[in-house]
């Protein structure tokens, strides 16, 4: 067995075309509680692209300051397990494998086995890749949210991979859903059921029952007033300014929530192996269905980062590491 495996890392941070490159690197070996996995695919996040950016800034005291502590770009994964390391009993070699995992775009990837959640079997390993973080974030606000059967719910940022999730999982609930994006993505939106509205455009006062905040891009005040009282704003989004992020929108909502009359609700989403094998089952059954927009391999993973960064996709990118 080779002492080295083919990873995507970045070099520094920056712009995906100018820090990104294939290269070899050291394989890890299991310790107690780890599986080796060989990743069939894996899914970009918006995350992704901001993480390679270095951006927002204040994630540099954690992620390394000049340049990523850890290189190897890649979170969210599908694949098979390898081996097993000592005192691992839930999984044998052959499972098939999903979960979040950083680090995921190499040949070989060494995941804590309770990060992990089984794939049915009639779950492409290409749909599976994209739950974890997605699927996971979505659960979460929709839950946060208390979307219940009758309820008008608006998701901002509707046709990317977590809103999608959450526009599926709204209506599974029995809501009545709005999915905002671009007019360019409306088809997108309106495929996973829900009434597209334009991005940017104006919203009704308490015309909705809750908001599920994905897209970022509106302030806190407008999406408050579109929530009756009573109603809820769940913030999802992890997107803001180029400093601290979205750190200043969550705070305002938090210091802001006691005296308004909706909840507002900052939702600072954990991966959960259950909450990722729940989807997976959704996924299964035919109740949810993947958004994937583009698929690439292995080798043109520089490019699947690149089309992220411009915005040039509808639904999930998936690198495919199969061959």
């Amino acid at each position: 067995m080779s002492a080295t495996v083919e990873a995507l890392v970045a070099t520094a941070y920056g712009p995906v075309q100018d820090v990104l490159r294939h290269t070899d690197v050291p394989r890890d070996e299991p310790g107690a509680g780890q599986v080796p996995v060989r990743p069939a695919a894996v899914s970009l996040n918006a995350a992704d692209v901001l993480l390679t950016h270095g951006e927002p800034l204040l994630v540099r005291a954690g992620f390394g300051l000049r340049r990523p502590r850890r290189p190897v770009r890649g979170r969210d994964l599908a694949g098979t397990v390898v081996t097993v390391g000592p005192g691992v009993t839930a999984w044998s070699v052959g499972d098939r494998v999903a979960g979040e995992v950083p680090g995921s775009l190499a040949r070989e990837v060494v995941a804590p086995a309770d990060a992990l959640a089984r794939v049915p079997d009639d779950v492409t390993l290409v749909d599976a890749a994209t739950v974890p973080l997605a699927g996971a974030t979505a659960r979460q606000a929709v839950r946060a949210a208390s979307v219940a059967a009758g309820a008008r719910v608006l998701v901002t940022g509707a046709s990317g991979g977590v809103g999608g999730f959450v526009v599926q999982l709204a209506r599974a609930a029995g809501a009545d859903v709005v999915g905002e994006c671009s007019a360019a993505k409306a088809d997108v939106v309106r495929d996973a059921g829900a009434e597209h509205l334009e991005r940017g455009a104006p919203l009704p006062t308490a015309g909705f029952d809750a908001v599920v905040d994905v897209g970022g891009g509106r302030a806190l005040g407008e999406l408050r007033r579109a929530v009756r009282p009573g109603g809820t704003v769940v913030l999802a989004s992890g997107r803001g300014g180029r400093v601290i992020g979205p750190v200043g929108r969550l705070l305002t909502a938090v210091v802001t929530n006691p005296f308004v009359a909706q909840r507002l609700r900052p939702l600072a989403a954990k991966v959960s192996p259950d909450d990722v094998a729940a989807l997976l089952a959704d996924v299964a059954a035919g109740r949810v269905r993947p958004l994937v927009g583009t698929v690439l391999p292995f080798a043109r993973a520089v490019e699947a980062f690149a089309l992220l960064e411009a915005g040039a996709v509808r639904g999930k990118v998936v690198v495919t590491l199969d061959g």
